[in-house]
């Protein structure tokens, strides 16, 4: 029988453990922000190397999987951190702060993007939406032409509501990560995903690929 006392004692040390872990990561945070600030350049790669898939992933998927100017936007993202480092006070947050910096860069193209096509709607320079293929009995398939779709129709939506609807279905963040990484109150961040989501399903009514698709993310999120 396991004595109170070694209870007790094995319980200190699991808590020394986690103790001593959390500081060696608030030490590695600070050091990698100090490196930023400073330009050290083993720890710039470092940073490199540990968040550019985490930026170039987020980008893509904000912006469309089709968007051919990906690796300059990361580029980019990466030129404003550095040069808005300073302004990060707590190390702790360099990862929310790197997605804050990117999801406005993002936030910025889409709007500049939403502005060229009112521009092209306007003059009638738009190419007519393509007719949806009636069968396919590969999932995959299924899926790939409904993602594909999908970003068509994402391209008519302006970029706050956009954005909030890719990060709660595609990038499957909870409400309240979703108002973090966007900077707004949880219930704005549910009002955008349902407006978009409203619109979406409104547009998928005759594309049973993309109506199939929007139909599983609204099962998922139950």
């Amino acid at each position: 029988m396991t004595s109170p006392n070694s209870t007790s004692q094995g319980v200190a040390s699991v808590v020394d453990l986690q103790q001593r872990r959390a500081q060696r990561e608030t030490s590695k945070a600070a050091q990698m922000v100090e490196g930023l600030r400073s330009r050290d350049r083993a720890l710039c790669e470092e940073f490199w190397a540990t968040h550019a898939p985490l930026v170039r992933g987020l980008l893509r998927r904000s912006l469309g999987p089709s968007t051919p100017e990906i690796e300059e936007y990361v580029q980019d993202v990466f030129m404003m951190l550095f040069d808005k480092i300073d302004a990060l006070e707590d190390p702790e947050r360099l990862r929310s702060f790197t997605v804050g910096i990117t999801l406005n860069h993002a936030r910025n193209t889409l709007r500049k993007r939403h502005r060229w096509r009112k521009r092209l709607t306007f003059f009638g320079m738009l190419d007519k939406p393509e007719a949806p293929p009636e069968t396919s009995t590969s999932p995959r398939a299924r899926e790939a032409i409904a993602i594909t779709r999908l970003y068509k129709e994402l391209d008519r939506l302006d970029a706050d509501n956009r954005l909030a609807f890719v990060l709660r279905y595609v990038e499957q963040m909870s409400i309240g990560e979703v108002a973090d990484a966007i900077e707004c109150s949880p219930a704005t961040a549910k009002r955008r995903i349902k407006a978009a989501r409203d619109l979406l399903i409104k547009r998928a009514k005759n594309d049973i690929f993309l109506s199939e698709y929007l139909s599983a993310s609204e099962d998922r999120d139950r």
